[in-house]
């Protein structure tokens, strides 16, 4: 086996707490996964033609960019600093509905209160709002669970009506929250890659340990109609001490198997 390799493949990565090493996603759909590392340098000059005497090296990062073409709910939950709840939630909910018999069955049991009701103009505008009231007066309507009864002078059956009102979710429902007051906590990453050996020509594994870091909390989730989301997060490296006293950000394991 050589020392000498090309250096192709994203790298399949899994993503935990710092604080208590609990997991929080698995991503072996990577597109991207990029190490870089940066320092500043100070020279000293002098003498006739102000040459450099001595330099410094100083301020040396760590980054750690991934680029995801799935987004994990768990993960992105952690970016807003706040857990993925999971339970039953109020959430709003928009339906066109046609009237048949007077009658139209929303998909959801609203919430008390909730529940704005308006004919519908054309193909999406708002028409005549309908109050809560007794059907038999116009541009009133009753609503019973989830029917709503209207008035046959104001909407005829066959035309239609927007409904839009909050409704509890199923206990299964998973709530992202983001917040202006919660950020994302310090994490390890570990993942494995393979590197192609050029002397043999085989692939060798690799492993890679990311001991502490802490996502920026930049990021965008950008939906097109012509493009996937993709979830680009850049990871700023916190060191650990070794047991030589080494400040380390990462260690990368080349195996020879």
């Amino acid at each position: 086996m050589s020392k000498q390799f090309a250096i192709k493949e994203v790298v399949n990565c899994w993503l935990r707490k710092y604080s208590d090493d609990s997991p929080i996603c698995y991503v072996d759909y990577a597109s991207d996964t990029t190490f870089s590392y940066e320092a500043e340098r100070l020279d000293l000059r002098g003498g006739q033609g102000n040459y450099i005497l001595v330099s410094f090296d100083h301020t040396k990062s760590g980054m750690m960019m991934l680029e995801m073409p799935l987004v994990d709910l768990e993960f992105l939950s952690q970016l807003t600093g706040q857990d993925l709840d999971i339970g039953a939630s109020t959430a709003p909910y928009r339906e066109t509905l046609t009237i048949a018999s007077s009658q139209a069955t929303l998909a959801s049991t609203p919430t008390s209160g909730s529940v704005k009701v308006y004919k519908l103009e054309n193909s999406r505008d708002y028409g005549t709002e309908q109050t809560e009231g007794s059907a038999s007066n116009p541009n009133e309507y009753e609503i019973s669970g989830g029917v709503i009864t209207v008035n046959s002078s104001s909407i005829a059956d066959g035309e239609k009506i927007i409904v839009e009102y909050t409704y509890s979710t199923p206990a299964t429902t998973r709530t992202i929250t983001f917040t202006a007051n919660n950020f994302p906590p310090y994490m390890t990453i570990d993942g494995i890659g393979t590197w192609l050996d050029e002397y043999e020509g085989a692939e060798k594994t690799v492993i890679f340990e990311v001991f502490k870091c802490k996502p920026r909390n930049n990021f965008t989730i950008t939906q097109k109609s012509t493009e996937a989301t993709i979830l680009t997060m850049e990871f700023d490296l916190f060191t650990i001490d070794d047991s030589s006293g080494n400040k380390v950000y990462m260690k990368t394991h080349q195996l020879t198997g």
